[in-house]
């Protein structure tokens, strides 16, 4: 029997592992979670790079709690529903959406970062929709 002892690199933002320190670097330094992450689709498109920071991206979207409502059922027990809060996102997409110059990475950093994630509908923001609409656009320009 053969044993190995292999070293493990790990996101310190969420948690993500992998076997290559430097590969580990690279996604840290972009990670989604990183509130000072650099963003690589920004970087090699024509989305514009936004000058704000993740800090003031994020306290352009509403906050979970202000909308918080206990709701309490005799059978079920108890839970929180967020009435309002997805009409306040869509509300506050527009401006979001110009500041990041549309760069669908920086919505959902932006949008995790917020811990909104579990909130956004595919018909107000889908990532891999956007993504690719965008790097469609970038091969077709580069194409001639």
């Amino acid at each position: 029997m053969i044993t190995k002892l292999r070293k493990r690199y790990y996101c310190e933002h969420c948690g993500k592992g992998g076997g290559s320190a430097g590969h580990m670097r690279r996604h840290e330094r972009t990670c989604t979670a990183n509130p000072t992450r650099e963003c690589e689709m920004c970087q090699h498109t024509e989305a514009g790079h936004h000058e704000l920071s993740m800090t003031a991206l994020v306290a352009m979207l509403p906050k979970r709690a202000d909308f918080a409502h206990e709701i309490t059922e005799p059978d079920l027990g108890t839970w929180v529903d967020y009435p309002g809060l997805d009409d306040a996102i869509k509300d506050a997409l527009p401006a979001l959406r110009e500041r990041v110059g549309d760069c669908p990475a920086c919505l959902l950093a932006t949008f995790r970062q917020a811990d909104l994630c579990d909130q956004i509908s595919s018909d107000t923001f889908d990532y891999k929709r956007e993504k690719r609409v965008l790097w469609d656009c970038v091969n077709e320009a580069n194409r001639y």
